[in-house]
């Protein structure tokens, strides 16, 4: 809870400075960060991107990196001389990410041994639906 993480900031050396003094009064918090892809990525006159789009995993560190190339690849499929074929195949492509994606934190979160119990991690280890 919120005291938990102020008694834990105050005993570290860099984390408390670096954070400040509102850190200790923030009220700490959890939200679902789920892997997620829109069920219609584009239409008539636009097309989603970014977050959007879909979203990963934060601890992958690909969100943004899966934002850029998508992007490239979707000004691609607008540039295309059949842009709904193109945008159909970006729409698959971008599908494809997302479940290498989802394969690839399945298997690092089954990697993880070092906490066993741990409700984070196993929550990770089973297919999202």
């Amino acid at each position: 809870g919120a005291r938990d993480w102020r008694a834990l900031l105050h005993e570290t050396l860099h984390m408390k400075r670096c954070a400040g003094g509102n850190a200790l009064a923030a009220t700490p918090a959890a939200y679902p960060a789920e892997a997620t892809i829109s069920e219609c990525l584009h239409g008539d006159g636009w097309l989603a991107a970014g977050d959007a789009a879909a979203c990963v995993d934060p601890l992958s560190s690909q969100g943004i990196a899966t934002a850029v190339i998508m992007a490239t690849r979707a000004s691609d499929a607008l540039a295309a001389p059949s842009r709904s074929v193109a945008l159909g195949l970006w729409s698959d492509a971008y599908r494809i990410v997302k479940a290498e994606h989802d394969d690839l934190r399945i298997h690092y979160a089954r990697s993880e041994t070092r906490w066993p119990h741990s409700t984070f991690w196993n929550r990770r280890r089973i297919p999202q639906r």
